[in-house]
């Protein structure tokens, strides 16, 4: 089995390859790389770091996304999808991590509206500019098979 914290090199040359952010991760969004305009865009989310406790914890995270709580409920909710795939004391430690937010177990037991999931930018207010849309898409390596997904923001303007 492939060591999904060192990915072969097509993976890594296809991920910085992008000039937009874009990175690799599980399906308990455990960051294995990211490229430079994904760490410049999420300071400390580059290898190792955890997009959901991230976007949790991380102040800057509610002040630079537009619609934070929507994005939230979003990644929670596929998150809970990793419950049967994810060694169940790594889920565990994640979740532990979120409940130091005030209003995780509202946010844990809420569902995302389904449109969340459809074609829907997230929007970042920028420091000095105008904001920036970003499309964000996630890719599965099917040929072949990898244990880690592609997630990429494309901008949308």
């Amino acid at each position: 089995m492939l060591d999904p914290a060192d990915p072969p090199s097509p993976e890594l040359v296809l991920l910085h390859s992008f000039p937009h952010p874009a990175c690799l991760h599980d399906d308990a969004y455990d960051v294995f790389d990211a490229n430079l305009p994904f760490q410049q865009t999420f300071p400390g989310a580059g290898p190792g770091a955890n997009l959901l406790t991230g976007l949790m914890l991380e102040p800057m995270a509610r002040l630079r996304l537009d619609d934070w709580e929507s994005e939230a409920l979003r990644l929670i909710s596929a998150f809970r999808r990793a419950e049967g795939v994810t060694p169940p004391e790594r889920y565990a430690e994640i979740v532990a991590l979120c409940r130091r937010l005030p209003d995780w177990d509202r946010l844990w037991h809420t569902d995302a509206d389904p449109e969340d999931f459809s074609e829907k930018t997230m929007t970042f207010r920028e420091p000095h500019t105008e904001h920036t849309a970003y499309h964000l898409r996630t890719f599965r390596f099917d040929s072949p098979q990898r244990p880690w997904r592609l997630l990429t923001l494309v901008p949308a303007n």
